[in-house]
């Protein structure tokens, strides 16, 4: 048990604890919140921002049902909320291209910070992201030199933003946006050792798919009102790997190994009166090899060479 009292109402708490069922079932929880008023006043409406309220949680399980098999599960969720950034406005420029288009003499250097406390403020400002995610790791070891694991993951997001970019009156630039995402991957994996132990490999198989939407209604001196900006982006992403390391001579082993990639992405999008869809698939061969000389039992020296990829993508 751990906790923080400060100024500006700061209360920060974290538990953990660990619940032995039994000789072979482990339970360990945790759970925190922290939270701490604004210290930045919008003089336009009196609101606080730079304020946090943040709590999350996890719950985790180890199952041990002999000595060959272990099994991890978590799950884990968390949620935050604000009134927008602390941020102040330094300097302004009329000449800019989006106070010009306002054509208001009234966006001047008068709208400057008055303090490094204050801000004149415009739209309200608002922030909110919550998230839950799981995870589930097995593995077993078929015999003294084989093992076989399992890591699956899931994870889904929301975040919601309420900004006013230009933190003055004026409808210069504010944005309402809300971004889902989901995803899931699942990896298998074979290892072991082979030749006496003198051969220490892995190979394994990787599977994503993940499902995001972000969603967009901007205000701008150069758009019509609550301008739509939509992003569709769904992904799945293959791969096959394989590496070893051999042991050369007491001291100096080498190392090869390779991966195959492949994703495909389809893409949708909408700005304003715009629209437009895409789809992609790239694939990629990815080589690694290596020399590695234990000069001491503390000192080891190695050199490598590997080659990497990212996936391609669409531009909105």
């Amino acid at each position: 048990l751990t906790g923080v009292i400060g100024n500006l109402e700061r209360r920060d708490l974290l538990v953990t604890f660990n619940v032995p069922l039994s000789d072979k079932v482990f339970v360990r929880v945790a759970g925190t919140t922290k939270e701490h008023d604004g210290y930045v006043t919008r003089l336009i409406d009196g609101q606080k921002t730079g304020d946090q309220d943040v709590k999350a949680g996890r719950v985790q399980l180890r199952w041990v049902p002999n000595e060959r098999f272990d099994v991890n599960l978590s799950v884990d969720a968390s949620r935050s909320s604000d009134h927008g950034s602390a941020t102040d406005v330094p300097i302004i420029d009329p000449t800019d291209l989006a106070p010009r288009q306002l054509g208001n003499p009234g966006y001047s250097e008068n709208l400057v910070t008055p303090s490094r406390w204050t801000v004149q403020g415009g739209d309200p400002e608002r922030g909110r992201f919550e998230s839950v995610g799981a995870t589930a790791t097995v593995v077993y070891a078929i015999n003294d030199n084989l093992t076989f694991k399992s890591l699956s993951g899931y994870r889904t997001s929301d975040q919601y933003l309420l900004q006013d970019w230009d933190r003055t009156p004026y409808p210069v630039w504010a944005e309402e946006s809300n971004t889902e995402i989901e995803y899931y991957t699942q990896e298998f994996q074979l290892s072991g050792d082979s030749f006496d132990g003198r051969l220490k490999w892995l190979t394994g198989l990787f599977y994503l798919r993940e499902m995001s939407v972000d969603l967009k209604f901007r205000n701008t001196a150069l758009e019509p009102p609550n301008t739509i900006e939509l992003r569709d982006i769904d992904v799945e992403s293959y791969a096959a790997f394989a590496q070893g390391t051999y042991q050369l001579t007491g001291r100096l082993s080498a190392t090869v190994g390779a991966r195959y990639s492949k994703d495909e992405k389809d893409y949708f999008g909408v700005r304003g009166p715009f629209s437009g869809s895409n789809s992609g698939s790239w694939s990629s061969f990815t080589p690694l090899v290596g020399l590695e000389f234990q000069w001491t039992d503390d000192v080891m020296v190695y050199v490598s060479a590997a080659k990497g990829t990212r996936a391609g993508g669409f531009n909105s």
